[in-house]
């Protein structure tokens, strides 16, 4: 469940309690203003000088822009082809009404014609009694556009990209062909992936093309980056993949963009947050007096939200509440709607209708209708504070108590799936873990031996033959492969499957997919919370009688804006380490560097900061992001190859992590009001949702065991931690220590196993007591031994288990001392501070 509706959920009143004693504080109206109207954008042209020559005037045109003696063999074969591909397009357009070539284009509707090359050939062939293929429309057109007879739509152009192939040779033969010669070269210089760096020209030079024939401009230096962004988005929903962003790279490395433009196409993806006027306008809404109103309402409310949820309050009353009554009434400008209307709109909410999601089935209505609620209950009280302003706009509520009723049942439905899905996944983790950690050491060794390869040589990693193969392999970046070789990779092919990767590239990507999955299973933390870890997050506390020093991880403020601390645990800290270390490294220095991290919630960059999740990409280090994150975490899950019984593979999303943690720790004992706290839940309720364990009737009667007692106990006993508690918590730490290590049982449990820490997996042997150890197995070989000759067999099987497990621990005390003591890297603070 997403954050946004985590928030809508929460505001839901449990049965019982009537709603007034729960909902948020009213909002007051904003101060009277001015408010901008959106701009309104200029119709397109339909006529030029160009578009009204005559069908000659655009032969010479074509054959004067690239005269056919000066590059082509056969001149006389390359000005009839000319003529005749021209003669083909013009010929059948000179049918259509219109005074320019431009409003035939239109009126023809070869835009919706997908067989619109047969249809001109057809008609040209008749019309001159000749035979010629539909090879020699594509190429009519192509000159048409080139020497700017016609404009095509981008939706046109993104359609029939296979069938005008060589459109982008045209145009830049015709309009601008020393830029192409610059953009060549800068891809040559700067290109990536050297074996793609003809596709990437490709690429580049037709999206260009796109735009000049476009727009009109006659120079590549023209061309601004709304432009470059505007030819990308027109291909969402027509091309399986959209365009690259290698023609807004080659501009930049062209120095052909306009002053002040981001460096690379990456950048522009940052869009900057949008004003309450924006974020209305974009939905479409086309009653004026309606789109006031929703920008008083949203401002009001934007003083206690976050820009993430703004963005999805304004989707919510606009979008999907007021433009839906819209499409549905051409026409309403009244909040006063009758039955009817409003429940056609709620049956039609059940329907995703816009964004990535469009045509979806949601799983609940509530938080639409929630939203809607308070938007009339808000309107209601303005209309008494001010009425010459909002008493028109007063109105009987179209979101009844019963359907509140109805949310609140959902609610439960969506908590028992939720419990469902944790309940499956809980004893899968171990398996995951396993998963990244065997192919993190698979792919390090791989890149070790490969670094010590010739190109052609094989080498074994694990049982599975590999060899290196050549960059420049024609198979090696293919559309049909996974990986591409990035500047200084190596590639290698698996000669099991053929399988063909870039062995530093994958290196780096299952050592920070297991870094990842590793940081979120032991803290549970979320997922912006990961992102936004630093080195300065890593603190120490001294036990006051110990003098232990005991690491916490120390979590930024997010989503309730409040700051927390989790204690680190020794895989954790190893964890920890393995990251720092390995930063440290690839920048070459003692102290992480400071890298800026884009928020894609907020919108905004963040200042330079030494955070733990960075890695250098095409030699700039960048910090790692959710959607990477979350790719990699479905990818591991398909890598462990989880199954469910339906046959159905099982995925892992980064909030599956967070409910694991709070189950397992609930289940070994931590109080729910401590996880509560390490979780950054502000309400118990929130966090025995998260809590999968109980069985629906265990629950149910826990709960009214629960209110009963709060009836009768003074309420102040339910709060946060006091420091008594935690100091209790915290010196939990210090009792743990045992004969051979560290019990790692959690707090307020007692020993399962009374005593037998041998056979007990929480046992984290200490690699000082191997002597003690040593003389315990040789005791329990004696004691076998004994048991044998007595024929105890029960005491047999007993100490068997205990000797196995003492082997165990032998082997966990040695691999420590191999890997070397855990070192956090605790930041210092630096001199040009």
């Amino acid at each position: 469940m997403s954050e946004q509706r985590s928030r809508l959920i929460d505001e839901v009143p449990p049965a019982g309690i009537e709603p007034s004693q729960t909902q948020r504080q009213r909002v007051s109206p904003p101060p009277p203003s001015k408010h901008r109207e959106a701009p309104v954008r200029s119709p397109e042209p339909v006529s030029w000088p160009v578009s009204l020559m005559t069908c000659a005037e655009l032969v010479e045109l074509s054959l004067s822009a690239v005269p056919v003696s000066a590059r082509f063999s056969n001149p006389k074969g390359e000005r009839s082809a000319r003529r005749i591909a021209m003669r083909a397009v013009t010929g059948w357009l000179s049918t259509m009404p219109g005074r320019s070539w431009q409003e035939r284009w239109l009126a023809s509707g070869v835009e919706d014609d997908p067989d619109w090359a047969d249809t001109i050939v057809a008609h040209f062939n008749s019309t001159n009694g000749v035979n010629y293929q539909r090879g020699v429309v594509p190429r009519g057109i192509a000159w048409m556009c080139a020497v700017d007879a016609i404009r095509p739509s981008y939706e046109w152009m993104h359609r029939n990209h296979e069938v005008v192939r060589g459109l982008h040779n045209i145009v830049f033969d015709v309009r601008d062909p020393s830029a192409r010669e610059a953009l060549e070269e800068a891809i040559d210089e700067h290109g990536k992936l050297s074996s793609r760096i003809a596709a990437q020209k490709v690429s580049a030079l037709s999206q260009l093309a796109r735009v000049l024939v476009r727009t009109g401009k006659r120079r590549a230096a023209d061309i601004s980056v709304d432009d470059l962004l505007e030819v990308r988005e027109t291909a969402r929903g027509i091309r399986n993949n959209l365009p690259s962003g290698a023609a807004y790279d080659a501009m930049s490395w062209a120095g052909l963009l306009p002053d002040g433009a981001p460096e690379n196409f990456a950048k522009t993806r940052r869009t900057r947050q949008r004003s309450v006027e924006e974020l209305v306008d974009r939905t479409g809404i086309a009653n004026r007096r309606m789109r006031n109103l929703f920008i008083d309402y949203l401002r009001a409310r934007s003083a206690a939200l976050d820009y993430t949820s703004l963005t999805g309050l304004a989707s919510t009353l606009v979008q999907n509440f007021w433009v839906e009554l819209e499409i549905l009434r051409p026409g309403i400008d009244s909040l006063d709607l009758d039955a009817e209307l409003l429940d056609e709109w709620k049956a039609g909410l059940w329907v995703v209708r816009h964004g990535t999601g469009k045509g979806k089935r949601r799983t609940t209505i509530g938080p639409i209708l929630l939203a809607v609620r308070a938007f009339y209950y808000d309107l209601a009280d303005w209309a008494l504070a001010e009425p010459d302003r909002y008493a028109a706009f007063a109105a009987p509520n179209p979101v009844t108590q019963a359907d509140v009723e109805a949310f609140r049942k959902s609610i439960k439905h969506q908590k028992a799936r939720s419990h469902a899905r944790t309940r499956v996944r809980l004893p899968l983790l171990p398996k995951l873990l396993d998963t990244v950690e065997s192919t993190k050491r698979w792919h390090l060794e791989a890149l070790t031996k490969a670094r010590n390869c010739a190109v052609g040589e094989q080498f074994v990693v694990s049982g599975i033959q590999c060899e290196v193969v050549g960059a420049e392999a024609r198979e090696f970046g293919g559309r049909l492969l996974n990986g591409y070789k990035r500047a200084g990779g190596i590639p290698v092919r698996r000669l099991d499957n053929g399988d063909i990767f870039d062995a530093v590239h994958a290196e780096a990507n299952h050592f920070w997919r297991w870094a990842a999955i590793n940081v979120m299973a032991e803290t549970g933390v979320r997922i912006e919370e990961l992102e936004e870890l630093t080195h300065t997050a890593l603190v120490q506390y001294k036990l006051p009688t110990t003098g232990e020093l005991l690491p916490l991880l120390q979590i930024a403020p997010s989503k309730t804006d409040e700051e927390r601390v989790i204690p680190v645990s020794p895989e954790l800290a190893s964890v920890l380490a393995e990251m720092i270390s390995r930063v440290r490294r690839e920048a070459g220095t003692e102290r992480l560097p400071l890298v800026t991290r884009w928020d894609y919630q907020e919108k905004k960059e963040s200042a330079p900061m030494p955070f733990l999740f960075q890695r250098e990409i095409n030699g700039e280090r960048r910090t790692i992001n959710r959607a990477w994150i979350g790719r990699h975490l479905a990818n591991a899950a398909s890598d462990a190859g989880f199954v469910g019984d339906d046959g159905e593979p099982i995925k892992f999303a980064n909030h599956d992590l967070r409910r694991i943690f709070t189950t397992d720790a609930i289940k070994n004992g931590l109080p729910i009001h401590i996880a509560a706290a390490l979780l950054g839940h502000r309400d118990l309720n929130t966090t025995q949702r998260y809590n999968a364990i109980y069985e629906e009737d265990v629950y149910r009667h826990f709960r009214s065991f629960i209110d009963a007692r709060r009836a009768l106990r003074p309420a102040e006993e339910y709060r946060t931690p006091t420091p008594e508690e935690w100091e209790e918590f915290l010196g939990h730490y210090e009792r743990r220590q045992t004969e051979m290590g560290i019990c790692g049982r959690a707090f307020g449990s007692s020993c399962a196993h009374d005593g037998a820490c041998l056979r007990c997996q929480l046992l984290r042997p200490d690699p000082a007591q191997e002597g003690r150890l040593l003389e315990r197995i040789d005791n329990l070989k004696a004691r076998i031994a004994e048991a044998n000759e007595q024929r105890w067999l029960g005491e047999v099987e007993l100490l068997e288990q205990t000797l196995a497990g003492a082997y165990q621990k032998l082997e966990s005390m040695r691999r420590q001392v191999a890997d070397g003591p855990t070192f956090l890297g605790l930041p210092t603070v630096r001199a040009d501070e």
